[in-house]
């Protein structure tokens, strides 16, 4: 019984510092390291390895998103025939 609310408080305050990670993962984690006779220290460095690449991640994306970077195209899917100045022979330079 005391496990459940013990779960339940945990998940609260990890909510309240907003460590989504460590919520998705402490009990697999907390297993892993019981079964492997892994010390709380290995523990934690775990969840918050976790954390930081999740973190790291979510603000690539953000900054990526923000950045408005157009997506990556390539030649294949270019229709020349909507640029007839274009030069095919030397790309660099319009036929003059």
């Amino acid at each position: 019984m005391t496990t459940v609310v013990d779960n339940v408080v945990l998940e609260s305050y990890l909510k309240k510092l907003y460590l989504s990670s460590f919520i998705r993962y402490h009990e697999a984690y907390a297993a892993e390291a019981a079964q492997s006779n892994q010390s709380y220290t290995r523990f934690l460095l775990a969840l918050a390895e976790q954390e930081v690449l999740a973190r790291e991640a979510r603000r690539r994306q953000r900054r990526l998103k923000e950045a408005k970077i157009p997506v990556v195209k390539e030649l294949c899917g270019f229709d020349f025939d909507k640029v007839p100045e274009l030069n095919l022979r030397n790309p660099g330079h319009a036929d003059q």
